[in-house]
């Protein structure tokens, strides 16, 4: 089995570089370590359970193993969106900021990671 690069996959580690360099000019350095790997975490995980979800669960539900094979396609937006909600929601409280404040300083670089 071999796992070619795809443009999908690019544009997922651009738009994650971009929100690295976006977070570290509003948070320490721990704390933009601790929130960049709970957003990598809330989107990719959320995005590929919402997609096992919402869209096609009895196909998963006979193929268990392959909600783990992402590279087979398949992802959601709105799964990735509750993902990151919850990562930066569990992030919130490990650094001890409000999970309000963490989220203000945040949800604006969203739109630039939906760009890519």
């Amino acid at each position: 089995m071999t796992i070619a690069p795809t443009w999908y996959g690019l544009m997922y580690a651009v738009s994650f570089l971009i929100a690295l360099v976006l977070m570290q000019k509003q948070f320490s350095e721990k704390q933009t370590d601790t929130l960049f790997f709970a957003t990598i975490l809330g989107v990719i995980l959320g995005g590929r359970f919402g997609y096992v979800l919402f869209y096609n669960l009895g196909y998963y539900i006979e193929n268990p193993l392959e909600i783990f094979m992402p590279w087979k396609g398949g992802m959601s937006f709105h799964g990735g969106a509750i993902g990151v909600i919850i990562a930066w929601y569990i992030a919130s409280q490990k650094i001890k900021k409000s999970f309000l404040t963490v989220s203000d300083k945040l949800v604006w670089i969203v739109p630039i990671g939906l760009f890519f």
